[in-house]
């Protein structure tokens, strides 16, 4: 309004591939930015793109290395061994380097989700991995100095191998369960997540069981940990969860009331134009184009008549100047429109000697049709054959939620003025925010669809429903934990928090694999129940612990992102990491304790006598 500042709007051809749309943005942005302006600001979609593809290779040279180096400090933590550290790093590297490959011939693009895959395969195949460095390592302190290395390994893997194929198959579950989405970006995002996930695992079984068998007796002894505090406390806490079952489950349903209460407060809000950081010059440029001038953030409103030539008579154009001014006067947060209306009411004008009052539609049919001649000049606005008319909207939402409000406002009254015509909208950000509208119904189906084909996996692992339920159950209480801490909080759904429980429920029912497998084995000595939960948690409590501190580290590391989802969605699948973990410590083996448990087929699997402490 002062005339301190002023914009101008570039419209890129959308058939433009997106090498040179990038190339064309950032000239663009070289040339604006030395052009002598005090101050100079951009927004929109394609300087959104650019700068993301820039951002996306900043993060990636910094999550990959900062991942790489925590995990090789919890290898090394859990063995002391060096094998132990080079040898995972370097499976987990050939996995990557397999699934980029994949990516690679199926011409993926590498998009802000696809960011995490790097990252998260370094995690998944860390916790594969120190479960079989542990078994290994557990089979070669048993064995003695002179055992043969070839079956020590054999042995090892002979026990783990079964655990981490079903735990692998329930991460990859929890990954393909978003693969029905309609939204691409999380679709191709979870099936190659799956693919990393299937590539960590064979190589786990197969190239590092071989490459320890060559380096011979050094590539099997390495520290297991079975002494030292961090054992003496997880046996502590295994003893309270044995012995005071009832609290632990009193406080659990309580967790749980109060989780299903705040999911009902949860809501869905998608914001692609704030996908960056507050502080950063997308943020900024989008902010103060929206506070200086008219919104940034674009989209389109389409009237097609029932006719060819049917936008193009005087009172067609009266009525699009009617919707374009109720738009402008409404508080749906639309700043401007521009349509051809514009167009021929300056024509009118220069055709009359510019003169002021002439800045208006012609009622003249002929002086009108003349105006509207040129049709390669207005064919941004009006089709060829003059049936469907565009009216570019520039607004300050960026919100699915007020854009989806604003959207069926401006669609409603375009009806009342256009009475049987056809008024839609459109635009890259519309079918954004309408791909957005299925992700709460979305959530549901991919969350039940991973709920029963990780619990149909279990069940067969075990041969049984019921400790199947036993192993998915303590994992339940810390993703239903997650959703009633979104609601409570007022975090929205979005494109990145729906993929939490799906990702972290395949991640953390690891951990009761692998701890049930062992009481089942302690169980078959026809220990008793208590001191079988013990001798588990004796010989899993450190690896679980130390494979989850990674998982939940790792994710904690997005929170260093350039993208703001990205950020949120780690900090939150970090928190639901550790949430399974003392979960599985504390509720698994006070459900362990329970009768219902040891019932299987019928029969008791230990005597009640052997129940007793």
């Amino acid at each position: 309004p002062d005339g301190t500042a002023a914009a101008f709007s570039i419209l890129l051809d959308q058939r433009v591939a997106s090498v040179e749309r990038h190339r064309i943005t950032r000239e663009i942005y070289d040339v604006a930015q030395n052009s002598g302006f005090k101050q100079v600001y951009f927004a929109g979609d394609p300087f959104s793109q650019w700068r993301s593809t820039e951002a996306i290779s900043n993060d990636l040279g910094l999550l990959l290395p900062l991942t790489s180096i925590f995990i090789a400090l919890v290898l090394w933590l859990s063995f002391r061994s060096w094998v132990a550290v080079v040898l995972p790093l370097l499976t987990i590297g050939l996995g990557l380097l397999w699934l980029l490959g994949i990516m690679g011939f199926a011409n993926a693009r590498f998009t802000i989700l696809a960011l995490m895959l790097p990252t998260l395969l370094l995690a998944i195949g860390c916790s594969y991995l120190i479960h079989v460095f542990n078994q290994v390592g557990l089979v070669s302190s048993a064995s003695g100095a002179g055992a043969d290395p070839r079956k020590i390994v054999e042995e090892g893997l002979g026990f783990i191998a079964l655990p981490v194929v079903v735990s692998a198959l329930t991460i990859i579950a929890g990954f393909l369960s978003l693969a029905f989405t309609h939204i691409p970006a999380i679709r191709e995002t979870a099936i190659y997540a799956a693919l990393g996930a299937v590539c960590t695992m064979v190589l786990s079984l197969t190239f590092v069981p071989a490459v320890l068998v060559l380096l011979g007796r050094r590539g099997v002894e390495f520290s297991t940990g079975l002494g030292g505090n961090l054992v003496g406390l997880i046996e502590r806490v295994g003893r309270v969860a044995t012995t005071r079952e009832g609290w632990l489950y009193a406080v659990t349903g309580v967790v749980v009331v109060v989780s299903l209460i705040g999911m009902r407060r949860i809501e869905i809000d998608i914001d692609y134009f704030h996908f960056f950081r507050p502080g950063s010059e997308t943020s900024v440029g989008l902010a103060e184009i929206s506070r200086r001038l008219s919104g940034a953030v674009n989209f389109d409103v389409i009237v097609e008549g029932d006719r060819p030539g049917a936008m193009e008579t005087s009172i067609a154009l009266e009525r699009l100047a009617e919707l374009q001014q109720w738009v402008e006067k409404s508080n749906l947060g639309i700043d401007r429109t521009i349509s051809i209306v514009e167009f021929v009411r300056h024509l009118n004008r220069a055709f009359n000697r510019n003169s002021p009052e002439a800045y208006k539609i012609p009622t003249d049919e002929r002086v009108l049709s003349d105006l509207l001649s040129d049709k390669e000049q207005l064919k941004g606005f009006l089709t060829s054959d003059g049936r469907r008319a565009r009216v570019l909207m520039r607004s300050r939402l960026s919100g699915s939620r007020e854009m989806a409000a604003a959207i069926a406002e401006i669609e409603r009254r375009g009806r009342e003025v256009f009475p049987g015509s056809r008024v839609y909208t459109t635009g890259t950000l519309v079918l954004m925010n309408r791909a957005s509208d299925s992700i709460g119904r979305e959530q549901v189906q991919s969350v039940t669809i991973a709920l029963l084909t990780i619990y149909g996996m279990l069940a067969l692992l075990f041969r049984s429903w019921r400790v199947g339920l036993t192993a998915l159950v303590p994992n339940l209480v810390p993703v239903l934990f997650f959703f009633g801490f979104m609601g409570w909080r007022g975090i929205t759904l979005n494109i990145t928090t729906s993929l939490v429980a799906s990702v972290v429920l395949g991640l953390a029912v690891d951990n009761s694999v692998q701890f049930i497998v062992r009481f089942r084995q302690a169980q078959k000595l026809r220990c008793p129940v208590r001191d079988a939960i013990l001798t588990s948690l004796r010989l899993s409590g450190r690896p679980i612990i130390y494979a989850n501190i990674a998982l939940a580290a790792t994710f904690a590391i997005f929170t260093i992102s350039n993208f703001q989802p990205i950020a949120s969605f780690g900090l939150l699948s970090a928190v639901t990491i550790l949430g399974c973990l003392v979960e599985d410590l504390v509720l698994l083996p006070a459900r362990l304790t329970s009768p219902v448990f040891r019932a299987t087929h019928g029969k008791q699997l230990v005597s009640d006598e052997a129940v007793e402490p």
